[in-house]
């Protein structure tokens, strides 16, 4: 992901939204003028009043932005004109990475998918994590692996159904016997299932008591 600052300056809310956006792997490239931070740049004009202009401004936000970019070891700078110097990362240990669970890539995945499996009645479990760490992965592999047992029952439920997509997907690579019956509804031959329903539809038929009770699971 490239973001570029030359021209209509930096929008900080427009680097909050597009890092959210890379994933494990990825990577976000800031692109900003020489010097930067000393004096205010053109995004400053949405703040300017008559008869302000933009130049006019005082720069805090920016000029300690720049502070904080150049002094983070976790950052790679790059000045034009100059070779690039990437640093040394350091090696990272083996047994951090190994699961020890075939269809996980983790330890902490693993881990994730043990408590989801052991899920207790009327004991909520949160799982949070940064993007790309493999959370909607984990909640697939712990749904298939729910789901094998007989009569289970488990609710996805989300904003949207493209939320949860790559959850059925692992729950079909995981789960061949089994096959999708709609946009939101994975069925097992020996009669588990799977479905999606969005948070105003869950709550009408709890509420009528069409969803919940023994067997049945909820994951958001």
């Amino acid at each position: 992901m490239v973001l570029e600052t030359h021209v209509t300056g930096f929008d900080p809310e427009a680097l909050g939204a597009l890092a959210g956006t890379v994933t494990a792997g990825g990577l976000l490239v800031l692109i900003t003028p020489q010097p930067w931070g000393e004096a205010p740049d053109p995004d400053y004009a949405r703040f300017a009043d008559y008869p302000w202009h933009w130049s006019d401004l005082t720069c805090h936000y920016l000029a300690r932005l720049a502070r904080q970019l150049k002094t983070s070891t976790q950052i790679v700078r790059w000045h034009a004109g100059q070779a690039l110097n990437l640093p040394r990362l350091p090696l990272c240990n083996a047994d951090e990475t190994e699961s020890g669970d075939s269809d996980c890539l983790t330890a902490d995945q693993a881990y994730a998918v043990k408590q989801l499996v052991g899920l207790k009645r009327r004991r909520p479990l949160v799982i949070t994590a940064d993007r790309g760490r493999g959370k909607s992965a984990a909640l697939g592999i712990a749904c298939a692996r729910l789901l094998m047992k007989k009569n289970q029952r488990i609710v996805l439920t989300a904003p949207r159904l493209s939320s949860v997509e790559s959850v059925f997907e692992r729950v079909a690579a995981l789960c061949p016997d089994g096959r999708r019956v709609g946009p939101g509804h994975f069925v097992l031959a020996q009669g588990s299932e799977l479905m999606f329903l969005p948070p105003d539809r869950l709550t009408e038929q709890i509420n009528a008591q069409q969803q919940g009770g023994d067997g049945s699971y909820l994951m958001s």
